[in-house]
């Protein structure tokens, strides 16, 4: 499959009443580097929103799509932010009717900057990012990091990108089908491909893709094998849950069973059936040590006069422990 020469999209929020966003010490000076609160450490992330086509495309002086217009797009992933103002990371990327970008990672040459804003009310440290990947155009960013180092927000300042994210500390290393063991709860918004059995009239789509929400609970269990899943590979671990999904206004409550596996650089796949007869597949980033899951879905479709598989599914989803168990944030 091509790629389309996107990279993980972000929006910046400032959580005012947040308080780790608190009053900066006034021995703190204007312009002075903060990047000591983020330096060798990784944070996961889930993010979603819109790309608009033309105007993105224009931007980099490459011809866009014919009669692709604003299409959703989602996705996670993770940065590690090196010393020398270095970046790392992957990321997955599902934009819609361009296609599926999976584990994209980012070169050496990506870089940040940090400085303490004390203009800004309260105090910010802020700064920005340059993300470069193979055979894509640079894409840039402001970020926010809070006071205490424990989540950033970032927002990319490309035109045509209208994309949120928050991240949160994660290990990039160390980790097992333990690791998530326990009950998480789900919540989250994304966007289905308006193909049989869901069609719906032109003005209920965007892009060709219907809105959708579920809320429900899920459960990983490390010691229980899956059973009746012959694609599931060794020492896969079980999983079980239900959710209330409400797609394009229509509610279709459902359970689900499935496998997962944990690999040791805390990535992970996920691959769940329904009780309506569906089969889903997604990546796993873990992130605060095991108390949340970034998700996104990489199943694909392929529709008649387009060149490539597209995304069936634009959802990334972060799943909370419900049981109090894991790192701290």
């Amino acid at each position: 499959m091509e790629r389309s020469g996107l990279v993980p999209l972000s929006v910046f929020v400032l959580f005012a009443a947040f308080p780790a966003w608190g009053q900066l010490p006034k021995a703190q000076a204007e312009g002075r580097d903060c990047s000591n609160l983020v330096v060798n450490r990784s944070f996961s992330q889930t993010f979603g929103g819109f790309l608009n086509v033309p105007m993105y495309f224009a931007s980099i002086g490459v011809p866009a799509p014919p009669a692709i217009g604003l299409v959703p797009n989602a996705g996670a992933g993770f940065i590690t932010f090196l010393p020398e103002g270095k970046v790392s990371g992957q990321v997955t990327l599902a934009i819609g009717l361009l296609g599926l970008l999976p584990d994209l990672t980012f070169e050496p040459t990506s870089q940040y900057s940090l400085s303490w804003d004390t203009n800004k009310t309260p105090p910010a440290c802020s700064g920005t990012i340059t993300l470069n990947a193979p055979g894509e155009a640079p894409f840039h960013f402001r970020l926010l990091v809070s006071r205490n180092g424990q989540q950033i927000e970032m927002i990319h300042t490309d035109t045509g990108l209208i994309v949120g994210v928050t991240g949160y500390p994660v290990r990039t290393s160390g980790c097992s089908n333990q690791t998530i063991g326990g009950k998480y709860s789900s919540n989250a918004e994304g966007w289905g491909l308006a193909a049989p059995p869901f069609s719906f009239p032109p003005d209920q789509v965007l892009a060709g893709y219907f809105p959708f929400a579920f809320s429900g609970a899920m459960e990983f269990r490390p010691n229980v094998p899956p059973a009746g899943l012959p694609d599931a590979p060794a020492g896969s671990g079980s999983v079980v849950g239900w959710d209330t999904p409400s797609v394009n206004g229509i509610i279709l409550p459902r359970t689900e069973t499935g496998w997962y596996k944990v690999d040791p650089d805390c990535t992970g796949k996920l691959v769940l059936g329904d009780s309506l007869g569906n089969d889903f597949h997604l990546e796993m980033f873990i992130g605060k040590s095991g108390k949340a899951l970034h998700l996104v879905n990489i199943d694909t479709a392929t529709l008649p006069g387009l060149p490539a598989p597209v995304p069936a599914f634009i959802l990334g989803t972060t799943l909370d422990r419900m049981d109090g168990n894991g790192g701290d944030r």
